[in-house]
């Protein structure tokens, strides 16, 4: 698959006018917790065009297939730029414009004591409220005040880090994130004492949180209730994935997706059907009725069975069903139309031998 890509102006009014640039689709993914998860697009062009993409930071992006639809979406969340013998990168993390700090006020025996938060309108209608919450120690509130302006005043923006490399041709890449990253830029708090619904929690957070959600759609609740006081010193996504791993009553994972429209649909683990999704030994991915499912698609969220590949001859007896997979994420490399599927309980090899939760 080549595939194409493209940009739309911040406030999603239209789509940018084309650059003289190339666009090249590389690795994408989904996720079960989210749908749209990462994306890398390679660029060429002239040196005048690449320096505009700068401009692009935040912008909302969109992969097509060749066949027309939409298999990836989001926004810019990285750019690195090669010119010449400079590269600059910028990342939307380095900026923040809504700030507050948490200090140990030294005029009140060193009680915890926090700032009102500033903001910086012109970055917040630019690009969307990104909040930072700091401590500072053994300070007091002018103090405190002091370095919430300044932190504020350098970070308002994105910041350019500017360095040298070996001259090579002019290009650049664009790293995107799905919307359901863009939950982490705001802390969630709830002065709430009731015990909620974990699922009705999860809208709350949502609207709360989900500037760039369009609207929720809650298919199930999960019959787990919990305190609803949230103290504010977490951000929504955070809470939010928190809530879907409790899972529901079912003993089963509660599991998101943001859609091409940016509507959040909260569902429900599905059990094991009767007839699943197949994996042959040539790696291909096959719907129930032996049609193939498209890689490009990045197909997550599914069962699947191994089918002819774990020898009858091997004692399976004492082991879970090795043959039957969940779909966790799914990774498409469009180069080598190539799927790389991520199955639940996968552990990643780097991980092996360091303390998990639990």
């Amino acid at each position: 698959m080549k595939g194409t890509a493209i940009i739309w102006k911040r406030d999603f009014s239209a789509i940018l006018i084309t650059l003289q640039v190339n666009y090249k689709v590389g690795p994408y993914s989904h996720s079960v917790i989210g749908g749209p998860k990462r994306a890398e697009i390679y660029v060429t062009g002239t040196e005048l065009d690449l320096w505009e993409l700068a401009e692009y930071m935040r912008c909302p992006v969109q992969i097509f297939s060749d066949k027309g639809d939409a298999v990836w979406w989001g926004y810019l969340a990285e750019l690195n730029i090669n010119v010449g013998l400079w590269s600059v990168g910028i990342n939307i993390d380095t900026m923040a414009n809504y700030v507050g700090v948490i200090y140990e006020d030294s005029a009140n025996q060193g009680q915890p004591a926090m700032t009102a938060w500033v903001e910086d309108i012109i970055s917040t209608a630019e690009y969307g409220r990104r909040e930072i919450l700091f401590t500072s120690s053994g300070t007091n509130a002018t103090h405190a005040l002091a370095a919430r302006d300044k932190y504020l005043a350098e970070k308002k923006y994105p910041t350019p880090v500017i360095s040298e490399r070996e001259k090579g041709p002019d290009s650049a890449t664009l790293y995107c994130r799905g919307w359901f990253d863009t939950l982490a830029w705001r802390y969630y708090a709830n002065a709430g004492v009731n015990l909620v619904d974990t699922a009705t929690q999860i809208s709350a957070m949502i609207n709360s949180c989900g500037e760039f959600i369009s609207s929720i759609s809650l298919e199930t609740t999960s019959g787990i209730s919990t305190a609803e006081t949230r103290d504010g010193k977490a951000n929504g996504y955070f809470e939010i994935t928190e809530l879907l791993n409790m899972g529901t009553s079912n003993y089963r994972r509660l599991l998101c997706e943001v859609t091409l429209g940016r509507m959040l649909r909260v569902y429900e683990e599905p059990i094991v059907p009767t007839y699943t999704n197949m994996i042959l030994k040539d790696g291909s991915l096959r719907d129930p009725y032996d049609t193939v499912i498209r890689k490009e698609i990045c197909p997550v969220g599914i069962w699947t069975r191994l089918k002819d590949i774990v020898p009858a001859s091997v004692d399976t007896t004492k082991l879970a069903d090795p043959t039957i997979m969940f779909i966790d994420e799914a990774e498409y490399i469009p180069d080598e139309d190539r799927l790389n599927l991520i199955p639940r309980g996968f552990i990643d090899p780097f991980q092996i031998g360091t303390p998990r939760d639990g």
